[in-house]
């Protein structure tokens, strides 16, 4: 006997006449977001600001006391703390206290949050150097116009007389000067400090601020001369806007140590020609 073929074999799997309709595959989940990442922020700057002035002072004392045993063994008649021998402690302690500050940003940025050590600081490369370093010499020639301009004391200012205690240390302190200081305080402020202030309250903001703490810890060494600080502060602009613009601190750098080494070339034509000049 046939049966047709409708009353079973159109019937399908279900059995309600319908052909047999597999689900469609399950859509993929979506995988999880990543979590936000986190960055130095004003706690951080904080304890930057406690390290930088504690270990400043541990240092200062350490380094007198330092100098004391010294004296006391050798019996050596000398002064770390006036004279031409005042330079050079300045520049150890200096030098010390930098290296402390930059290993506490380290442990910061790189033990603390994993960010890489050359990213937090923005040192990356940017534009062409030669274009740079005309940049930082032309910023000392307005730097020296706008000097020209402003009222400034007819008293030497307290690195002024240092110097001048100090002639036969000088070419320490141009390679102290041009090679170490434009680059340490460059990836201070305008690297993680500058990063912190942007991140927080924009780019404006951190320029103008980061201009100001560049400017403060000069305050000792011109006798706290309030044109001094104002040219300070103006270049610390011109780094910032430097900084926003290109993303590095590499560039503001460069610019840096090109205008510092403006003034360290005329330092030494004052003293190869005998004709003083302001610092």
């Amino acid at each position: 006997m046939e049966y047709p073929s409708s009353a079973f074999g159109d019937a399908g799997e279900s059995g309600d006449g319908l052909p047999f309709q597999p689900l469609p595959p399950a859509a993929p989940e979506p995988p999880p977001s990543p979590a936000p990442r986190r960055e130095p922020g004003y706690w951080d700057l904080l304890q930057l600001l406690i390290f930088a002035l504690v270990s400043l002072g541990v240092l200062i004392v350490l380094t007198g006391v330092a100098l004391t045993m010294i004296q006391r063994v050798t019996g050596a008649p000398m002064s770390f703390t006036e004279g031409p021998l005042k330079l050079v402690s300045m520049l150890v302690i200096q030098g010390l206290w930098w290296a402390l500050v930059l290993a506490f940003i380290y442990y910061v940025a790189v033990v603390k949050y994993g960010v890489d050590f050359a990213e937090a600081l923005a040192w990356r490369p940017s534009g062409s150097m030669v274009r740079q370093i005309a940049a930082g010499f032309a910023l000392a020639i307005g730097v020296t116009a706008l000097a020209n301009i402003l009222p400034m004391p007819d008293t030497p200012s307290p690195l002024e007389e240092l110097l001048s205690d100090a002639t036969g240390y000088l070419p320490l302190f141009v390679v102290f000067g041009v090679l170490i200081a434009p680059a340490v305080e460059e990836a201070v402020f305008r690297g993680f400090v500058f990063g912190v202030l942007e991140r927080a309250h924009g780019t404006k903001a951190a320029i103008v601020a980061t201009a100001a703490l560049f400017a403060a810890p000069h305050s000792t060494q011109y006798g706290g001369r309030w044109q001094i600080l104002l040219i300070l502060f103006l270049v610390g602009v011109v780094l910032g806007a430097v900084r926003a613009q290109s993303g590095s601190t590499r560039a503001t750098t460069v610019i840096h140590a090109a205008y510092n080494s403006t003034f360290m070339l005329a330092l030494i034509a004052s003293e190869v020609s005998g004709v003083p000049i302001d610092v």
